[in-house]
């Protein structure tokens, strides 16, 4: 296999990521509806319970991700998946409040031990693959977006817990075959220290915090792909079901645009191309209340996803960059930290803003996020030792000169 070739064990568990997030959006989007229609949840309850997943999923990896370094990542990446269908499962079983508590906390476990463990077994990948590999990763993400609901809106012919029991069903089958096919995928080299071992790494390591204080402001953003944008595009259209062409924008752009972004990250290093995603944020932020009429505003959308997908792809890149050796899951799982604060901020700022910021505020609020972000993009600096993402030592690929602009 050449130095540029992504082997089957990569490939295994590209297509089990594939699957978790199908199975996540053919689900989710009806979790919502499922308490609040068909099990009669007041608001306080479904808040709750969708809290609940929000934090399980996006807190818990600070542990889970030191625990795959240490445990296994295969082991994590299985077992990850099977909580999950656990987790559908349990939804069809009973009805109950504090149970249902209870699942949705086993599903945001799923991930949270999924997600550091194959974000650890791609960041293994030489750096003369990485680019690749992570915009099969993202690709496969948009893939997953567009075609859960799809998938969700078929098994809803099942019944209200259709969607529930038809990806636990399918979490289930991909965690066995992943199980039997586990030997493939790369574990690399284990962590022997303690999981508080593991933390002090990483909160000892100044220039992935600051990257993640900067990152921040980025999930703060994201957060209104799901709130201020389908909002907004109802107001616009006057009708409910145009929410979902901004999703189907989102995802078929994002799919489209994941190879380009791999030549970029490949031709520049990652801070770079993340300084311009900002940018690109910043335009399509700016640009809402400008011009009138949805397909003014589609444009808009088209904009943002293509920031969105040069900044999740450098994201990625850079945290793997940044992890030392034997710690990827770890540092993986702490950045999850960043997620959870950023998407709550940028949840209830959301929800408060598209009640009372009117047609222009809430926009330029999230522009100005955006520029902040950019600002502490371009000033951090780092001096660069040794080869960029697209170069392995001795590689041939494009090396940029050591100075300020790496991120070693």
């Amino acid at each position: 296999m050449s130095a540029t070739e992504i082997g089957v064990g990569v490939w295994l568990v590209l297509v089990a990521q594939l699957v978790m997030n199908a199975a996540a959006y053919a689900s989710t989007p009806f979790l919502v509806l499922h308490f609040s229609e068909t099990l009669g949840f007041d608001a306080v309850e479904t808040g709750t319970a969708m809290s609940v997943l929000l934090l399980s999923a996006k807190v818990l990896p600070a542990l889970t991700g030191p625990l795959a370094d240490g445990a296994g990542r295969r082991l994590m990446t299985v077992a990850g998946m099977l909580t999950r269908a656990l987790g559908f499962a349990g939804l069809v079983i009973r009805e109950d409040f504090w149970w249902i508590l209870l699942m949705v906390f086993l599903i945001g476990l799923g991930g949270a031990m999924f997600d550091p463990a194959t974000n650890g077994v791609l960041a293994l990948q030489s750096p003369a693959v990485r680019p690749r590999v992570f915009a099969v990763h993202l690709q496969f993400l948009n893939i997953g977006v567009v075609g859960g609901p799809i998938i969700g809106a078929a098994l809803m012919s099942l019944g209200p817990s259709g969607p529930f029991a038809g990806t636990s069903a399918l979490l289930f089958v991909a965690a066995l075959v992943l199980g039997l096919a586990a030997r493939a995928i790369p574990e690399g080299e284990g962590s022997s220290s303690s999981l508080a071992g593991g933390w002090r790494t990483a909160l000892g390591h100044r220039p992935f915090l600051r990257f993640l204080a900067i990152m921040t402001s980025w999930w703060i953003v994201f957060a209104q792909l799901q709130l201020s944008f389908p909002l907004h595009a109802v107001r616009l259209a006057g009708d409910e079901r145009w929410a979902s062409a901004v999703f189907s924008v989102n995802g078929i752009v994002g799919i489209a645009f994941a190879f380009v972004v791999k030549r970029l990250y490949e031709r520049w290093q990652a801070i770079d191309n993340l300084r311009w995603g900002f940018v690109l944020l910043i335009m399509a932020f700016s640009l809402v209340p400008v011009g009138p009429g949805f397909g003014w505003f589609l444009g808009c959308v088209i904009i943002y996803t293509l920031a969105e997908t040069i900044i999740l792809a450098g994201g990625d890149l850079l945290v793997a960059r940044l992890a030392p050796e034997g710690r990827a899951s770890t540092f993986f799982g702490m950045a999850s930290l960043a997620w959870a604060l950023g998407g709550t901020i940028g949840n209830y700022a959301g929800a408060w803003l598209s009640l009372h910021g009117g047609a222009v505020v809430p926009w330029l609020v999230y522009a100005s996020v955006a520029a902040f972000g950019a600002l502490g993009l371009w000033s951090y600096r780092e001096k660069a030792v040794g080869p960029t993402e697209a170069s392995p030592a001795g590689g041939g690929g494009v090396v940029h000169p050591a100075g300020d602009e790496g991120v070693c």
